[in-house]
């Protein structure tokens, strides 16, 4: 599975939103309503579920999904 389409899968699940509603330019605050909590367990989540270090992510440069999914393809 494609990492967009596994990050899609995994915020859907956790956000109770449709998987086929988030793209690559869909914006964690403003479409996703994630606060500054949310980010960082999504964070901690991320980096189990890819097997990545997120210690290195800087959270106020990762606005959008696309953003999200460069930073782990860059990771792996």
């Amino acid at each position: 599975m494609a990492t967009q389409q596994k990050l899609a899968k995994l915020l859907a699940d956790s956000r109770g939103v449709a998987e086929s509603s988030i793209t690559d330019k869909t914006t964690f605050v403003d479409d996703l309503k994630l606060d500054s909590l949310d980010m960082v367990d999504m964070i901690m989540q991320i980096g189990d579920e890819f097997g990545i270090d997120t210690d290195s992510m800087d959270p106020t440069t990762i606005k959008t999904v696309g953003d999200l999914t460069a930073f782990i393809d860059s990771k792996k």
